[in-house]
């Protein structure tokens, strides 16, 4: 890495279903005062004039590139594959620095850590029916066995060097590759994290599909089998993930039931 390369290399995977909470995204790094970062902006869409919520705002070092069709991890891998920083921060549209000072907390910290291969922050999870989950703790085996952490890859700063050697994210999961990427680095004790106890990011939330939910909830659960084997934790954690969606599918047919209902004359 040269002497003008940046610190932090942004990488954010745009596809059809979420290209529309760009903005959120870009506006957000825009606005940071800590400038020594570039953004890759690897785009999937497969849709000719596919719209380009980018135009007009002015970033200090961004780049552009079509990967038409490619999964989740393939973008991300392809960022990861052109980043000239020292450290991979990947953002998915709809996902923003909650402060104009995060990029300078977070490279502050990552110096006084003395450059670990992770650093991992606190986040926020929301939920349709129910008040924002608040995940502010060190992750330990405890946590790892009950799948209790972010399910995006938001809180995570990789050392773009370490990412490299453990051959980036793969691709066999569709959307959880990130999750599975961070039970490998805990699983490495040659790995050195470190827990930064603040939020520097948040997200603007929209109702993910049954299909999504199902899908996230079964790559999950590959995870924590292959990592964990079949035990007691994982039987806990897929009973809470289980309820939760029949809990969620339960409210949403309730919802639109009393939308369906005429008022009383």
């Amino acid at each position: 890495m040269g002497q003008n390369s940046p610190f932090f290399s942004l990488v954010i995977p745009l596809l059809a279903r979420n290209s529309s909470l760009l903005f959120f995204t870009l506006q957000s790094l825009a606005s940071q005062k800590y400038t020594s970062f570039e953004v890759l902006l690897i785009d999937g869409r497969e849709e000719k004039d596919c719209p380009k919520p980018w135009e007009g705002m002015e970033l200090p070092n961004w780049e552009i590139v079509s990967l038409p069709g490619a999964s989740l991890p393939a973008l991300q891998n392809e960022g990861l594959s052109l980043a000239q920083g020292a450290y991979i921060h990947f953002l998915l549209p709809g996902e923003f620095y909650l402060s104009n000072n995060s990029l300078v907390f977070a490279h502050q910290f990552l110096l006084k850590s003395q450059k670990p291969d992770l650093m991992y922050a606190g986040c926020m999870i929301r939920h349709s029916f129910a008040a924002p989950e608040v995940l502010l703790k060190e992750i330990d085996r405890e946590a790892l066995q009950k799948g209790d952490l972010c399910p995006t890859m938001q809180p995570y700063f990789f050392l773009k060097d370490s990412l490299l050697a453990l051959g980036g994210l793969s691709e066999q999961y569709e959307i959880q590759a990130g999750l599975e990427k961070i039970y490998q680095y805990f699983s490495l004790p040659e790995m050195k994290k470190v827990y930064m106890p603040r939020i520097l990011t948040d997200y603007e939330y929209r109702l993910p599909t049954p299909a999504h939910l199902l899908l996230q909830m079964k790559e999950t659960c590959s995870i924590l089998f292959s990592y964990f084997g079949l035990r007691f934790p994982l039987f806990l954690w897929v009973r809470k993930v289980f309820f939760r969606f029949v809990l969620w599918e339960g409210k949403k047919i309730q919802r639109a039931v009393y939308k369906q209902r005429k008022p009383f004359s």
